[in-house]
């Protein structure tokens, strides 16, 4: 109702994971971005089914993200989605899709209608191509006013006019400290191959070029730490 009081045309609702992939446990688990509906939805960078034999029942080679799928604003189908999240269901598809999402503290976005895991995480949230555009619709999905059907809704303070799009800064990343995981990428048998290793410092090389302080390497002790009995301890004392 926001988004058509804004003006937005609703196209379609997209496939997802039934019920946020909470409907079937092991040991036959809801496989994740899939619908009794539609079946798999695919993801637009890697559109192929996974060809092995052990998983070859139409799931797809390069996984979609979550339980909110993304990949129709990926495909230019439409400018923006709306995702729901209990603690990756936005964020995963946006990374999988190369799409910006935002998961809004709990209350910005009314939960009215939306099938909960855990009734004080789950929001929904904007799925979009750009900071800006994610930015519009967190506004415009927020509301007007509180909504009654959800207390939480009046709990938050909204910016002048729902405008959050008054927040972007070209000249963010200026001064930013930003660690680099380097002991983790290096990882002998699950780390970044040559490809992705490219892509990273492509990545990394921009950081700097905008004005970021990038801290390479930045791993924390107990990552790199060999004796086992030593994992998290570092951690625990925090």
């Amino acid at each position: 109702a926001n988004l058509r009081a804004a003006g937005a045309i609703i196209i379609a609702k997209t496939a997802m994971t039934e019920l946020a992939n909470w409907v079937a446990g092991p040991p036959t688990p809801m496989p994740a971005n899939y619908s009794a509906l539609g079946g798999y939805t695919y993801n637009p960078y890697d559109p192929r089914r996974d060809p092995r034999d052990a998983t070859f029942d139409g799931r797809p080679a390069l996984t979609t993200g979550g339980s909110s799928s993304g990949v129709g604003t990926t495909a230019n189908f439409w400018a923006a989605n709306v995702g729901t999240e209990t603690s990756g269901s936005i964020l995963s598809p946006a990374n999988q899709t190369m799409l910006v999402g935002i998961k809004p503290t709990v209350g910005r976005i009314s939960r009215h209608g939306v099938i909960p895991i855990t009734g004080d995480q789950d929001t929904p949230g904007p799925m979009a191509k750009s900071v800006t555009d994610a930015a519009i619709m967190l506004g415009v999905l927020e509301g007007r006013v509180p909504d009654p059907n959800d207390p939480a809704t009046g709990r938050c303070t909204s910016p002048p006019g729902r405008d959050y799009t008054i927040f972007l800064n070209r000249n963010g990343l200026k001064g930013a400290r930003i660690g680099i995981p380097r002991a983790f990428f290096d990882r002998p048998t699950a780390g970044l191959n040559d490809e992705q290793r490219k892509v990273m410092d492509d990545a990394i090389a921009v950081l700097r070029q905008q004005g970021a302080v990038v801290i390479d390497p930045a791993d924390i002790p107990s990552t790199v730490d060999p004796d086992p009995a030593d994992v998290g301890a570092e951690d625990d004392a925090i």
